[in-house]
């Protein structure tokens, strides 16, 4: 089952077809390649709010939060506290150890996410798309999943790691659910007919 998959099966099916995106247009503005697995992640689910905590962005309603949100990220960021996790399925072979650097800046971290206590949920970047991983910051902590970010999801939501940033509880309990936020995607975005 691929990771995809098993994070529908996590989160639920897409409730409606969320915005198409212009992934060419994407890379001419940030001289970027997205990551294949968010890719497929934009073109089934549209902005997602999970267990009313982690929202992860879709690209084509949240253009203008990636920027704000990269003028967020402290240039000087110096955190007392990293430490990584390597999944077992799919390990992507990147070691980080600092200093943050932001996009634009080679091998700049860039924004996929926010959670609702302000934590960087941000992706290393690389030239080649599939050696992108996770990266969840505050503050003082940084912690790097050297994998995707479907795989990140799928292992967070099912309680298979912890990321110590998040509150240790997260997701509460066994009925939290998946919000699919179609408001942002204009006449783009549209619900499934049952």
């Amino acid at each position: 089952m691929t990771t995809l998959a098993r994070l529908e099966q996590v989160i639920g099916p897409p409730q409606g077809r969320p915005a198409p995106v212009d992934w060419e247009a994407l890379h001419r503005r940030y001289g970027l390649r997205f990551p294949s697995d968010y890719q497929t992640l934009a073109a089934r689910y549209p902005d997602l709010v999970v267990a009313e905590f982690l929202s992860v962005f879709h690209p084509a309603s949240h253009e203008r939060a990636w920027s704000d949100r990269m003028l967020d990220i402290p240039r000087s960021w110096s955190p007392r506290w990293l430490d990584s996790y390597t999944p077992y399925e799919d390990p992507i072979p990147v070691d980080w150890n600092g200093p943050f650097r932001v996009h634009p800046e080679p091998g700049g971290v860039f924004p996929w996410g926010i959670t609702v206590n302000g934590d960087f949920c941000l992706w290393l970047t690389d030239p080649d798309p599939v050696l992108w991983t996770v990266l969840i910051a505050e503050r003082h902590q940084v912690w790097h999943y050297k994998g995707t970010l479907t795989g990140f999801l799928c292992q967070v939501l099912t309680r298979e790691i912890s990321c110590p940033v998040f509150p240790a509880d997260f997701p509460l309990g066994d009925d939290w659910q998946t919000e699919q936020d179609f408001s942002a995607q204009g006449d783009h975005g549209g619900r499934l007919e049952g």
